[in-house]
């Protein structure tokens, strides 16, 4: 009579044998094994299991590919008819794979309680939005497009920094560290996120970083920001901090634009773009001390710049079409040109003013200067 051995269950044996067992993922080809008694039924079994063993679950069946259709009419993950042959994928085990075109007019939403996928690949153009679901990827994750995230998600996988774009959109208060990791190739903050706890969050972006995306946005690292950015730096809207440090490197103005540390320390390079600067180090226990690593307006020049330091202010070369508003705790010097086309305000109450770079004329309209001691040359 014919035996049948199935996948993690104790295989038939002949009398006085010990039982056999196929550990789970190293089935055979088939997953039912007919026999009969005697050596065949060994033969056969050893054949299996030396198959599965040696070739692996990979040997018998490959990770299914789900393709996002182009012609999808909504972001529902569960619909089939948004996807390429009408199934959407189901198992969310970690054995599927999702490959998002950048052609569709519509992209994929995650479905409420997240998923598990094997491979991710999101297209140029394409999209893939978590909508505050969590994603774990356990294979690889190619990025060409956006994986937009809220915040609040657990987002487990390995970080493609060498192309594409995450961006974090969510309005809430979330926690240090970001979601999915703290080194991306491009970088998007848009809305008006406040990010806490867990200490400074360290940014290393291979790409571009965007902090914002219109005037209105006020992006918050609660404990302070060190960003590293190959690319371009862009800042649109606030940038903020509440009595900790913001090191920025080189900054590029996307709209009327400010930099506040309530009283923490400010470390940032070259500032260009033709638009409003406001910075502000004033307020917390701080020093407040601010750090000009390189010109203001050099390339293009500000529509105005306005600084209220805790501290002294050391001004940089300032290149401005319009006015330049300077309040300072401490004493106001610069170190390189200034170029200025409407007023220059100074306050620096009890200390002083000094304004005497020799290797440059400066340029300005009116000087308002208020200081124990001014000197201009």
């Amino acid at each position: 009579m014919n035996k049948v051995i199935k996948c993690s269950v104790p295989v038939a044996r002949e009398p006085g044998e010990s039982p056999m067992t196929l550990p789970p993922g190293r089935c055979a080809v088939s997953s039912e094994i007919s026999f009969s008694s005697g050596r065949l039924s060994r033969a056969i079994l050893l054949t299996s299991f030396l198959a599965a063993w040696l070739f692996g679950a990979a040997a018998v069946a490959s990770a299914q590919t789900y393709w996002w259709s182009s012609g999808a009419t909504s972001s529902v993950w569960t619909d089939g008819a948004n996807w390429s042959g009408g199934t959407a994928p189901s198992a969310n085990d970690g054995s599927e794979n999702v490959n998002v075109p950048g052609s569709a007019t519509f992209f994929p939403n995650l479905p409420l309680g997240g998923y598990q996928l094997n491979n991710l690949t999101l297209q140029s153009g394409a999209q893939l939005d978590t909508v505050g679901q969590n994603l774990q990827v356990n294979g690889s994750f190619s990025n060409n497009g956006t994986l937009r995230i809220q915040g609040g998600e657990t987002i487990t996988l390995t970080m493609d920094t060498n192309s594409g774009a995450v961006e974090y959109y969510g309005s809430g208060v979330y926690l240090n560290p970001l979601p999915a990791g703290t080194t991306y190739f491009n970088l998007v903050f848009t809305a008006s996120p406040t990010w806490t706890s867990g200490g400074v969050q360290s940014l290393t972006v291979n790409g571009n970083l965007d902090i914002g995306n219109d005037a209105a946005d006020v992006v918050t690292f609660t404990d302070g920001l060190n960003a590293t950015v190959t690319g371009t730096f862009s800042l649109f809207g606030t940038i903020a901090t509440v009595d900790s440090a913001l090191t920025l490197g080189n900054i590029t103005l996307g709209s009327v634009a400010t930099i506040s540390t309530g009283g923490g320390t400010l470390s940032v390079g070259t500032i260009d773009g033709a638009f409003a600067l406001g910075v502000d180090t004033t307020g917390g226990t701080g020093t407040g001390v601010i750090s000009f690593g390189g010109s203001i307006g050099g390339v293009t020049p500000l529509a105005s710049l306005t600084v209220n330091g805790k501290n002294a202010v050391a001004l940089p070369s300032v290149t401005s079409s319009g006015v330049m508003n300077i309040t300072a705790g401490g004493a106001v010097t610069d170190s390189g040109q200034l170029q200025i086309t409407g007023t220059v305000t100074i306050n620096a109450g009890a200390n002083d003013i000094t304004l005497d770079d020799d290797t440059d004329t400066d340029l300005y309209g009116t000087l308002v200067l208020t200081g124990a001691n001014v000197t201009v040359v």
